[in-house]
């Protein structure tokens, strides 16, 4: 979801189904691996995948000694510290755009102001 704040000049911003689709990939999958997380501890994936190797949640109980309770914290502080990384850039992307926003108010207003002064100087003597 974080790529939806790359700069202006950058190919994924030009690209806005690029840019919106990764957002949208990005905002599902965090909310169903944050429902997972903060709903019931039988949603938790506990178990084995298929010819690889115990699943992330019974590796970290089973071989590491976390207990569930530790295992849905910690997975829930990180989900947490993401959501509030997500929130400072979206904050920081709104500041930037008003502070370029301004900046192109300002030249728009002296790009007038110049061609206004370069008109009633013309040759002509004709204003605008």
């Amino acid at each position: 979801m974080a790529t939806f704040y790359v700069p202006r000049d950058s190919a994924v911003y030009r690209s806005w189904v690029l840019r919106w689709g990764l957002m949208a990939i990005g905002a599902i999958c965090f909310m169903q691996v944050f429902l997972v997380w903060s709903g019931s501890l039988d949603d938790i994936p506990f178990g084995e995948i298929e010819g690889v190797n115990l699943s992330d949640p019974s590796l970290l109980t089973t071989v590491y000694g976390w207990s569930v309770t530790e295992l849905v914290n910690r997975y829930m502080r990180l989900a947490t510290v993401c959501l509030v990384i997500l929130a400072g850039m979206y904050v920081w992307g709104l500041i930037s755009s008003y502070i370029s926003g301004d900046e192109r108010r300002l030249n728009a207003r002296k790009r007038v102001t110049n061609e206004c002064l370069d008109d009633e100087t013309s040759p002509r003597g004709v204003p605008f």
